[in-house]
């Protein structure tokens, strides 16, 4: 006879708040973090087997068959070299053309200034859902000079696009708003 138990954590969750270790339930970013690492691990790879083709050479001491090896690893590296190359290109263009972030911070885009590289966009700055940035001027939001952005989360601001992106605010210079954007979502 099979018995089985029941074990209700549910009202446990919420006693144990955030002492737990966070669970990533954003596809983005799990899969963005997944090919990061891929790509770590191949180019170390890559390296690896390199150096290894290098020091079979250099001790191979005059040995056809063997410098014939380490040639066949040094050859068969740059090959992978060029695949992960590739690789990096290939998702660089679905970042660019969809408008979104896989490589860099895992979140969403953000339109023009998701893939400007300003600093509202993540180049060299993670966008923090419910922090406000200076655009530098890349999204277009305003007739002159930059717009303060707000980074929002999948499905929220007045878009509510389904990924993490960016809305105006308003812009550094005061009337210089746009029309056909909705500065009203900070």
């Amino acid at each position: 006879m099979v018995t089985t138990t029941e074990i209700n954590i549910g009202g446990q969750l919420q006693a144990l708040g955030s002492a737990t270790v966070p669970v990533q339930t954003d596809l983005g970013v799990l899969v963005a973090s997944f090919i990061g690492v891929a790509l770590l691990i191949g180019a170390l790879a890559t390296f690896g087997y390199m150096v290894l083709g290098g020091v079979q050479w250099i001790t191979a001491g005059g040995d056809t068959g063997k410098i014939e090896k380490a040639r066949a690893k040094i050859i068969q590296s740059i090959v992978g070299l060029a695949v992960l190359a590739s690789s990096f290109a290939l998702f660089s263009v679905v970042q660019y053309f969809f408008g979104i972030d896989i490589l860099s911070n895992g979140g969403g885009g953000g339109g023009a200034a998701a893939r400007s590289g300003s600093a509202a966009s993540g180049g060299g700055v993670r966008c923090e859902i419910g922090r406000t940035y200076s655009d530098g001027g890349a999204g277009g939001y305003c007739t002159s000079g930059a717009a303060v952005v707000q980074c929002f989360g999948p499905g929220g601001g007045v878009s509510q696009f389904p990924y993490t992106h960016y809305e105006p605010c308003s812009c550094e210079v005061p009337g210089a708003e746009k029309s056909g954007f909705d500065f009203s979502s900070c």
